[in-house]
């Protein structure tokens, strides 16, 4: 199974912030079994990229004994979440939640429950990894071309409209 998970946000590092993510959880069957798309105030790009992972995470956690496999793979273009994840993440519980800086990392709460959910899916041998992929390259291509591209763009194109929808709503113009 594949999780592929991307991240919006509008006005980052800004008082007016918002950002927000679109997971995708695909079969090997190629068909999406869960979709989950949310948006948040007051929040930057990078805590989108991570509730994408661990909206991913959760998912497996809530359903990896009914899954008909126990391996799975979380696909992100965000590298602070899949080098936090795959890398970061243990170095950063060794030490007390503390970065190479000494400083408290950020997003410090999703790093935890992110931490949590590895730890137990570990313990329960259920396999899976976080791969990094570059992100918006624009590619139309049918799910028979290549699944992987065909997913990955679906979540980059879901992103972008649910934040369309959200300024529209808002009346804010987007970039």
């Amino acid at each position: 199974m594949r999780i592929f998970s991307d991240a919006f946000s509008f006005h980052n590092g800004k008082p007016d912030q918002i950002s927000g993510y679109v997971t995708l959880a695909v079969n090997d069957n190629n068909e999406i079994v869960n979709q989950i798309v949310k948006g948040f105030d007051g929040t930057t790009n990078n805590f989108g990229e991570l509730m994408g992972i661990l909206e991913g995470l959760n998912y497996i956690y809530e359903n990896y004994k009914e899954l008909p496999k126990t391996s799975f793979e979380l696909i992100s273009d965000s590298e602070y979440a899949i080098k936090g994840a795959s890398e970061r993440i243990y170095k950063w519980a060794k030490n007390s939640w503390k970065g190479y800086d000494g400083k408290t990392v950020k997003n410090l709460e999703i790093w935890q429950k992110l931490y949590e959910y590895m730890t137990v899916l570990t313990r329960s041998r259920v396999n899976f990894k976080f791969k990094w992929v570059k992100g918006h390259n624009g590619k139309s291509v049918t799910l028979e071309e290549d699944s992987f591209t065909y997913f990955q763009e679906m979540c980059d194109t879901l992103a972008v409209e649910y934040k369309n929808k959200i300024l529209k709503e808002r009346n804010l113009k987007g970039g």
